[in-house]
């Protein structure tokens, strides 16, 4: 009664059942903080997809290159839980998608996009190349959590414009998208943005700025990553969501 049964669903599969099975009142706590996180992933994913026609996607090639990125790595999320949840390792399976949900959607690419959904004109290609990667995000993780959070993604496939009939009729997609050179990209432009808010996140904490739009970063780098940095300074300034952003060399 407290709970529901979507919660009970996923604190089940969220065990190792190979193991001793646990639960309590701060187990299940956990398990709704993880619940709330989906269903707030999904609520923002379908909130900018109000306005969008399945016509109007663009093809993978034509992305802007945030897309791509994100779209790889559902990919390669979708792969993992392939084959964990075909080895009934459902605990692993759902912990990818989780991840996902926190870190590269809500923590990463939904907050470095909130400008062009927000800003941008309803036909600019930078919106409806976003709207095309987060249309096919929701149908592929709404399929992927489906078997454990039955009633919750029912109900947002249901909510959404571009799906029809119920959940359980649709099956994941054989697309994979697949991009090294974008891979490789965005694993040192990660690299860089963690490093930076790190010390974002020191002056926060001492009242220096509010947040990450009020910092003016200097970035101090050698010959070997000076073509890099410089080559994509406005793409760095986009992921660190900063105001301001210089590099320099240095040792």
């Amino acid at each position: 009664k407290q709970h529901g049964a979507d919660i009970l669903r996923l604190w089940v599969a969220s065990e190792d059942y190979s193991s001793e099975v646990r639960i309590s009142d701060d187990i299940l706590s956990s398990i709704t903080d993880k619940y709330k996180k989906i269903r707030n992933t999904l609520r923002f994913l379908l909130g900018n997809l109000y306005d969008f026609n399945i016509d109007e996607s663009i093809d993978f090639n034509q992305l802007e290159e945030i897309d791509k990125w994100i779209l790889t790595r559902l990919s390669s999320i979708k792969e993992r839980y392939n084959k964990y949840f075909g080895s009934y390792l459902f605990h692993l399976g759902l912990s990818e998608i989780i991840n996902f949900c926190s870190n590269d959607l809500s923590s990463i690419y939904l907050d470095i996009q909130k400008d062009v959904l927000y800003t941008y004109s309803h036909n600019s290609k930078e919106r409806k190349s976003s709207q095309t990667a987060i249309s096919l995000i929701f149908k592929e993780v709404s399929l992927m959590l489906a078997p454990v959070l039955s009633f919750t993604i029912e109900e947002a496939w249901k909510a959404n414009p571009l799906t029809k009939d119920s959940v359980f009729i649709g099956q994941l997609s054989d697309d994979t998208f697949v991009d090294l050179e974008i891979q490789s990209k965005w694993d040192k432009l990660l690299d860089v943005r963690d490093q930076v808010l790190k010390e974002i996140e020191v002056k926060r904490k001492m009242k220096i700025i509010g947040n990450s739009l009020e910092a003016k970063v200097s970035l101090t780098c050698d010959n070997s990553e000076m073509g890099f940095l410089n080559d994509n300074l406005e793409l760095i300034k986009k992921v660190l969501i900063v105001s301001e952003l210089n590099v320099s060399k240095g040792i």
